[in-house]
């Protein structure tokens, strides 16, 4: 009887030394990536109607053929747009810190457009950085169902260079990371604000 208890307890105290470990591992997971400095990089591969419009440094206006392709698209109402979200993560740390999915919100002149999540897995070395691009795509008119005729052409004149107003990019996200099968999200949202700039 002295036997079982003592094989008990040994039992016990290496469950708990064991779920103490993991605990341990579970806060240094969470810290390393709120350590974690995220910035945004730009925009890349942004297109309208197929029309390439590179990283938005330069709206600069379209020439005859890419006019009438984006009126013919206007006219079909049927305008896609799609861009690359360049984001830089950098760790400080001495160990890695592991990035499991990312959560996005992404609006245009203050207009939602993209929203989702990223599941890819990242991990970003110690001391190191690594770029996540976020790929995003949608059908502008399907996109700003609720917005005015107004506020959509607004839009298209400032991507297309027609308005020389600055388009204003804001980028917000969540970084997640996996723990025993669960994942654990950065607190709150991070928000990023970048402008198109037409010459």
């Amino acid at each position: 009887m002295k036997k079982l208890s003592i094989s008990l307890l040994f039992l016990f105290l290496i469950f708990a030394s064991f779920h103490s470990c993991e605990t341990i591992k579970q806060a240094g997971e969470i810290t390393r990536l709120k350590d974690c400095n995220f910035s945004l990089e730009g925009i890349n591969a942004l297109t309208l109607a197929g029309i390439n419009l590179g990283n938005g440094s330069n709206l600069s206006g379209m020439e005859g053929g890419q006019l009438m392709q984006l009126a013919n698209a206007l006219f079909q109402k049927n305008l896609p747009i799609s861009l690359d979200v360049m984001i830089k993560a950098e760790n400080p740390n001495t160990k890695p810190a592991m990035l499991s999915k990312m959560d996005y919100l992404v609006l245009i002149d203050g207009m939602e457009l993209f929203t989702g999540q990223n599941t890819r897995q990242y991990t970003i070395g110690a001391s190191n950085f690594e770029t996540i691009a976020l790929p995003l795509q949608t059908e502008l008119f399907k996109a700003m169902s609720e917005q005015s005729k107004e506020k959509i052409t607004g839009l298209i004149n400032k991507l297309s260079g027609k308005d020389k107003t600055p388009v204003e990019v804001t980028v917000k996200i969540k970084p997640y990371v996996s723990i025993g099968g669960a994942s654990v999200p950065y607190p709150g949202y991070l928000t990023f604000v970048q402008k198109l700039q037409n010459n």
